[in-house]
């Protein structure tokens, strides 16, 4: 027990466990939970909420002088349990913009920042991968060309379906939202790839680009 801060009856129930702290559990060395809790504030005052600090890139990670190696490195490990897990979710059915939803609204809750996230599913509709792209500020979010398609290339898929948040309602495209997914289709078929969906989400609610009739009609979703 020497290498982490001493045990309390609330370490085995996380959900009443501050999102700081239970980072700052996994980051502490040895009996310096200070140190711990120093660089959990750190990191989420510099990458935004817990969700978006375990999808933070090593290189991203690396530009933060802030943060010590040790951290960086008890991070990374954190971070490969956390996608592990979150593995399961491979081979759920993306058939539909509700099950997309339904899917990946709990990665946008309690969210002060637009985000985009991009779902790369297989030509049997079953989702492959699922990674945050990019994290913009209260009002917008923009992604390179290179952070989008990335993952598709990674897993050598051709169907992707993108997903940002906005923050405030009523909930409608923005001209920057159809002007970018214009720009995004236009590249996606010069790559060979299929956008299928574009979903804008807002807690409990979402519009579908394909159901507004903004992309391409198909033989199936």
């Amino acid at each position: 027990m020497s290498r982490f801060t001493k045990w309390s009856d609330q370490i085995f129930f996380s959900e009443v466990v501050p999102d700081t702290e239970l980072l700052a559990f996994f980051l502490t060395q040895k009996e310096k939970k200070d140190d711990g809790l120093d660089q959990a504030f750190k990191l989420m005052n510099t990458f935004g909420p817990l969700d978006l600090v375990l999808n933070t890139t090593l290189y991203q990670l690396l530009q933060e002088p802030s943060l010590s190696k040790k951290t960086i490195q008890r991070l990374t490990k954190l971070q490969e349990l956390f996608k592990r897990a979150s593995g399961k979710k491979k081979g759920d059915i993306l058939d539909n913009p509700q099950k997309v939803f339904e899917i990946c609204a709990a990665n946008f809750l309690e969210n002060r920042r637009e985000k985009c996230l991009v779902l790369g599913r297989s030509k049997d509709k079953k989702m492959a991968t699922m990674c945050f792209v990019a994290t913009g500020d209260v009002s917008s979010v923009s992604c390179s060309i290179k952070d989008l398609f990335r993952p598709l290339f990674v897993h050598n898929l051709e169907e992707f379906i993108i997903v940002h948040n906005h923050l405030e309602q009523p909930l409608t495209p923005s001209r920057a939202d159809l002007i970018a997914t214009n720009q995004i289709l236009d590249l996606a078929h010069i790559l060979e790839f299929t956008l299928v969906d574009h979903l804008i989400i807002h807690e409990r609610s979402y519009l579908s680009f394909y159901e507004l009739g903004y992309l391409p009609r198909r033989e199936y979703y």
